[in-house]
């Protein structure tokens, strides 16, 4: 994805502005007794200009929203009583329920800035600077049958620096290099931390969130260098790009246990369906460096006729025991032909393109071997489980866990596409056109249970 922003010029210039929202402007929920409590201001300006004129600018950019609105709960106030008297009497460690309004919102700030500077006529650089930050309470899973001790909140700035350098090396031939470093943090610590987590189907959910990432650590670096050059009819472009991604993500799942209750009355009698439990490191860290090298050539036989042709060649270095597929040769080519009268165009396509392996995979393949992390999951009754609302202190002997593995052999996804079209004008600024696109997607990803019962 390539996108251009603002630059500064030898003027200077600049803007603010301010976007207000407020409930007493806004229409009631049919469904609802009263206006949702909804409150969201945006605003922020811009400015550029010259630092040195002809030859250096500057452009920024800040931008903030603060929204504060309402969520709601909507555990029956009879459920609520009983599920409270019931943790009452059984000593539960978490916090009460309730039902109706609870506040959250966010507030999110973004910031960017850019210089431009024009070392001679043949070499020209930037470099730019953003930032996203947000921060929010009771950001996700609270709300509907969910109570607020099921909540989490959000955490997350990213900052990004990019330099960028064009080289005029001759009449013919471009070079551009970029690179760009990225940190990304992310917290959504949940709104209790004692738990254990209660589910009762179709009338409430409580206690310790336990379904996502609680912490995401993200430093990218890349590194890319393209030439391109004309010569003749031949337009010739050639590149290199090197990522390289560090990850760490928490993600502790049900480290303080889950119960399942079928519904009140089995709650009422500490009965539960099932208990889980996870045991384990909650974190894992990859490192994932990737490379992309490519060719292509436009040539123009003929004033009539175009043709592109190419080749990418992608790696992607996974942690062990995954070996790395080495060899993703993805060529392509493509012809674009206006014969006779050149109201006439046929445009035809051909490749082959590789997929990246996505990290979730490998991370719960490093993370749920059976060693560092595993889930105990009982019924009520069983041997070694927990009376509610205890947890257990060590992972049951003899008990059989989930495992996940990934093939250590395993092949990058990839397609082959190939496409037609014809386009005819029919009248002045008129035409018609009819395509035909056809994918076969080959290696695609995808999990399986392997020792299923028969």
């Amino acid at each position: 994805i390539t996108i251009l922003t603002h630059s500064g010029t030898n003027r200077w210039q600049g803007r603010l502005y301010g976007f207000l929202r407020n409930q007493r402007l806004d229409a009631r929920n049919p469904f609802a007794t009263r206006k949702d409590p909804l409150t969201q201001t945006q605003y922020g300006a811009t400015t550029g200009g010259p630092l040195g004129r002809d030859r250096t600018f500057l452009f920024s950019n800040l931008e903030q929203t603060r929204q504060n609105r309402a969520g709601f709960v909507t555990i029956l106030p009879g459920n609520v009583a009983a599920v409270n008297a019931a943790l009452d009497r059984f000593g539960y460690r978490g916090p009460r329920i309730s039902t109706g309004e609870f506040a959250t919102g966010y507030d999110s700030t973004n910031w960017f800035g850019r210089i431009d500077h024009r070392v001679s006529g043949r070499h020209q650089l930037a470099a730019r600077y953003s930032l996203y930050d947000i921060s929010s309470v009771n950001a996700r899973t609270a709300g509907s049958l969910n109570d607020i001790s099921r909540g989490v909140a959000l955490e997350n700035r990213d900052q990004t620096v990019a330099f960028n350098e064009v080289a005029t090396l001759s009449t013919r031939t471009l070079n551009e290099s970029r690179f760009q470093f990225t940190r990304s943090r992310l917290g959504a610590p949940a709104n209790d931390l004692v738990g254990p987590a209660v589910n009762i189907s179709g009338v409430a959910g409580f206690g310790t969130a336990t379904s996502s990432p609680v912490g995401r650590a993200i430093d990218l670096y890349e590194v890319v260098n393209n030439t391109s050059t004309q010569r003749g009819r031949h337009f010739l472009k050639a590149g290199a790009d090197l990522l390289h991604n560090r990850v760490n993500i928490v993600f502790p799942g049900a480290l303080q246990g889950v119960y399942t209750f079928s519904n009140v009355a089995n709650l009422q009698a500490g009965r539960y369906i099932t208990y889980q439990q996870a045991f384990g490191g909650p974190e894992q860290f990859q490192s994932n460096p990737n490379l992309g090298l490519f060719v292509q050539d436009e040539w123009r036989p003929r004033p009539d006729l175009t043709v592109n042709a190419g080749v990418r060649y992608d790696l992607q270095w996974l942690p062990e025991p995954i070996r790395t597929d080495r060899n993703n040769v993805g060529p392509r080519l493509g012809l674009a032909w206006a014969p006779g009268d050149h109201k006439t165009v046929v445009r035809a396509g051909v490749g082959l393109h590789y997929d990246r392996i996505p990290l979730r995979a490998t991370s719960n393949a490093l993370q749920r071997d059976g060693i560092k992390y595993r889930v105990a999951v009982l019924s009520f009754g069983e041997a070694a489980a927990p009376v509610f609302p205890g947890v257990l202190a060590s992972f049951p002997a003899a008990l059989l866990t989930s495992v996940t593995s990934i093939d250590s052999g395993i092949h990058s996804a990839y397609s082959h596409s190939s496409s037609l079209q014809i386009e005819r004008e029919i009248a002045r600024q008129t035409s018609l056109s009819a395509a035909f696109t056809h994918v076969r997607g080959l290696h695609l990803i995808m999990s399986r249970i392997v020792n299923v019962p028969a």
